[in-house]
């Protein structure tokens, strides 16, 4: 890997990055965007199974911000509907737990603090 300079004409130097034994002329970037294909991909499947991989949540806030019936609202666009089972408003999920908008299950924080 090296590094490239480039100077504009009349401006300063701009470099950037550029690994020439990636295949194709491939670079980091398309690297990257493939590995989260590939993750939309896994997803997709799980989806197609029906499995829930709570990827959209609605954490405790008191007082609430959404009342019951916009969390059930948001509960009945969800993927999989309300098979959790949850009936409440966002002050009723519960501190350091997150209501899967997708599902209606209520899990720990994986993002707490």
């Amino acid at each position: 890997m090296f590094k490239t300079a480039i100077a504009p004409e009349g401006g300063e130097f701009m470099s950037y990055w550029y690994d020439p034994e990636l295949p194709a002329g491939f670079q980091d970037a398309d690297i990257e965007m493939a590995e989260f294909e590939a993750e939309a991909a896994r997803a997709r499947a799980l989806h197609a199974r029906g499995i829930c991989t709570h990827g959209s949540g609605l954490g405790h806030k008191s007082p609430s911000f959404y009342s019951a019936e916009d969390v059930a609202g948001m509960l009945a666009r969800g993927r999989f509907g309300n098979r959790g089972g949850f009936r409440g408003e966002q002050s009723d999920i519960g501190e350091g737990m997150v209501l899967c908008t997708e599902c209606g299950e209520v899990n720990a924080d994986p993002f707490p603090g």
